[in-house]
């Protein structure tokens, strides 16, 4: 393979030759190497596919629940409110995670996302 690069990019390059003494093209070959290896890998469709269709657990749900009636009925402590506002939290975390995942799913079939929410059923999360 045979690249082009600007002038401007060779003169830098060259100049770190002569200041470290390793060749230029070993010095190109370094630079783009720490760049795609920080670049992250786009996850494959099977990871984005477990990502919007992941449930929170049953036991997740029931405390939430739990916690809901007692702020409703007046009779929360301050320790479980905080738990309750972390609980939703995690809650509205795992939502947006899946719908993510599930806007990437899309893009990536050509698909409406619309349709990919209704084969996958991916029904709205109502968190209080």
């Amino acid at each position: 393979m045979a690249l082009t690069i600007p002038a401007e990019t060779e003169s830098l390059l060259r100049a770190e030759e002569a200041r470290t003494g390793v060749p230029a093209v070993e010095l190109l070959r370094q630079a783009v190497k720490a760049k795609f290896a920080t670049a992250p890998n786009p996850p494959s469709d099977e990871e984005l596919l477990r990502r919007a269709t992941q449930e929170l657990s049953e036991s997740f749900w029931v405390r939430y629940r739990a916690l809901v009636v007692k702020q409703k009925s007046e009779t929360i402590t301050e320790l479980e409110r905080g738990e309750l506002i972390a609980v939703v939290r995690q809650a509205n975390e795992w939502h947006n995670e899946r719908l993510e995942a599930a806007i990437a799913l899309a893009k990536r079939r050509e698909i409406p996302f619309a349709q990919l929410k209704q084969e996958l059923h991916l029904e709205p999360v109502v968190v209080e």
